[in-house]
């Protein structure tokens, strides 16, 4: 590899080319080439050495070539000195190395908000002077010297609403496209900008962020086909998006759990440690720091703090042969297919063949409304139970339950062992090890190297649940009624996984709340429901689901008055005119049958003939 490297290197030339006409051959002296896959790779090996160069009191930020140093303190002199110092070591370390830094586009800020005269730095680098600006775009994310936002949020709100034109165009409610599409275009395009830096600028001023809103709802209108007059909540749940408020909260918290699980010392300890907390309390006015916010809305949300998986990773190399035996008696058998007899009977004439194996049985169990997850395994009458943290999903509680049965394995030296699990994913997980799995398949993956480097023979098979398998019903019995507290930490995808159920929660009870919204009446739970493959009907159903329209709403935006019904003289409505007119009840009769509501033509499912209705009584092209 180093001698491939350095000939990768050496003696390089480049040319231009115009046209058909090629430049003179140029020597490349320094530098990688351009467009190599090995170029970034290379680039940052050589250059993660410069963070070395600063004092402990000042700190660095280095992503590929875009670099950042900072120093707080209460004195400028003081600030400045160290700066100046880092600086002088940067460049000293650059001439040594090849490098070169642009002065062009290096620049200052002083970030403070103290309100009286006070002096900026004077720095310098290769003997010119540092300009001192009042904001710098740092990796996307604008940072004004007071740290408000407010520079970043207006930037940022302009440059989505120049995508909003993409959405624009295919918004046609005759031709557009659909609304899935149109959705999976926003997220990509539009959301990801809005999600991209949430957790710092998060803390500015509600004010503020409510220029970003919006946006949102603009994108969810055109996406939909909702009117303009439409309530935002009902929007929102009609597209399945939360507000983007409750979005920059689940990603403060998922954040607070991710510098958990890196336990980069010191900086997760100064992020996440609450100091003054009285000082931000007496003043309201002060944004209070990361770890702080998060905490007040962990306790809004009825989440609490739980030790977290440290991110590691996998040293075991793939090209290394594990010795997983997984054997499924139950291949090709489809469990509704069969009564639990014959089931029972087929895997205890399997469990026939291993009567010299010692029978182990695991298992996990969650029960939601109580909030309780245990994992358990049994060996024939020995039981062993744990109640994890709430925050585990079962798929983990059922690793760890199977962790838990080799260790009961090791320590009891059961040479022959032959383990019989619910979880089909467990079993397929331990067989496939990448770096993307949980980190509980990590850990068992390792204990069963191990184990096999000690001559033990562990067998994995799959049983059916809850077909009435004795070994099976008693390690799920005792997962669920465990009560031995485990200190196990939570795996990060479990935690995640369970603040995005929280979310939705939350949203759902703010939802409920809305007893006066005509989304509400037909929609009480918050899910995606069947829309039109045509973009015209899907439009009319979903302003008929929001209960506004162009025919009934359409005078909010003129300034005119209400409209009626010119048969019955009451206010037109989507109720009116589906249910209560009765002017087109033989019509509704006729197609509908006698037993109406709007929930049965307009809700999850709507009625076939709900368009040849509003077709007949000639409200299909003014809705």
């Amino acid at each position: 590899m180093p001698n491939f490297i350095s000939i990768f290197l050496k003696n390089r030339t480049f040319q231009v080319r115009l046209g058909d006409v090629l430049s003179d051959t140029y020597v490349q002296e320094e530098g990688v080439p351009q467009g190599s896959i090995l170029s970034v790779t290379l680039f940052s090996l050589k250059i993660n050495n410069i963070i070395k160069q600063l004092p402990p009191t000042v700190h660095g930020c280095l992503y590929v070539d875009d670099f950042a140093i900072w120093c707080h303190g209460k004195e400028i002199r003081f600030i400045e000195r160290q700066l100046q110092t880092s600086i002088k070591h940067i460049e000293q370390w650059c001439n040594n190395n090849g490098f070169n830094l642009s002065h062009n586009k290096t620049n200052c800020v002083h970030f403070c908000r103290k309100r009286g005269l006070h002096p900026d730095p004077e720095l310098t680098l290769n003997n010119n002077s540092i300009p001192v600006i009042e904001q710098v775009k740092f990796l996307g994310i604008i940072l004004d010297k007071k740290l408000t936002f407010k520079a970043h949020i207006q930037y940022l709100k302009e440059k989505c609403s120049q995508k909003l034109n993409i959405l624009k165009v295919l918004s046609n409610t005759s031709w557009g496209a659909h609304r899935a599409s149109m959705i999976s275009i926003y997220r990509a395009l539009i959301r990801s900008r809005l999600d991209y830096g949430a957790v710092a600028f998060g803390a500015a001023k509600k004010s503020y962020l409510k220029k970003l809103d919006s946006v949102h709802n603009q994108a969810l209108r055109l996406c939909s086909g909702a009117f303009r007059t439409s309530p935002i909540n009902s929007l929102y749940v009609d597209c399945n998006e939360p507000s983007l408020d409750l979005r920059r909260t689940q990603q403060a918290i998922r954040y607070y759990f991710h510098l958990k699980s890196l336990n980069i010392k010191p900086y997760s300890n100064t992020i996440l440690r609450n100091q003054h907390t009285f000082l931000y309390q007496v003043r309201s006015t002060c944004v209070p720091p990361f770890g702080m916010r998060v905490r007040q809305l962990m306790e809004e949300w009825n989440i609490e703090d739980a030790p977290v998986v440290l991110m590691q990773h996998i040293d075991i190399p793939p090209w290394r042969q594990l010795n997983f035996k997984f054997l499924n008696p139950f291949k090709g058998f489809n469990k509704s297919d069969f009564n639990e007899t014959i089931l029972q009977q087929l895997h205890y004439n399997f469990k026939s063949n291993f009567n010299d194996y010692n029978i182990i049985y695991t298992d996990g169990s969650k029960i939601d409304h109580v909030g309780y997850v245990g994992c358990a395994f049994t060996c024939g009458d020995y039981v062993e139970s744990l109640k994890l943290h709430r925050m585990f999903s079962i798929y983990s509680a059922e690793l760890q339950a199977i962790y838990n049965a080799l260790l009961f394995i090791h320590r009891n030296n059961f040479k022959k062992s032959i383990i019989f699990t619910d979880s089909l994913s467990s079993l397929q997980s331990l067989s496939t090890l990448n770096q993307n799995s949980n980190p509980f398949v990590y850990k068992i993956r390792k204990l069963m190297d191990y184990l096999s480097s000690k001559a033990y023979n562990i067998i994995y098979s799959w049983v059916p649940s809850h077909v009435g398998i004795e070994g099976n019903e008693t390690a799920d019995n005792a997962a669920k009624s465990a009560s031995n507290l485990s200190i196990d930490p939570v795996p990060l995808s479990d935690v995640h996984s369970f603040i995005r159920s929280n979310l939705y929660k939350i949203w759902q009870s703010q939802w409920q709340n809305q007893i006066n919204n005509k989304l509400h009446s037909i929609k009480g739970n918050l899910g995606v429901w069947k829309n039109c493959l045509n973009r015209k009907e899907d439009v009319i159903l979903t302003r008929l689901r929001i209960g506004h329209t162009r025919l009934t709403h359409q005078h909010l935006l003129k300034g005119e008055n209400e409209p009626k019904c010119q048969n019955c003289n009451v206010s037109l409505s989507v109720r009116h005119i589906l249910i209560d007119c009765p002017v087109l009840n033989n019509l509704r009769s006729n197609l509908f049958g006698s037993d109406i509501n709007l929930e049965s033509l307009i809700g999850a499912s709507p009625n076939p003939n709900l368009f040849n209705f509003l077709r007949l009584s000639g409200f299909y092209n003014l809705i």
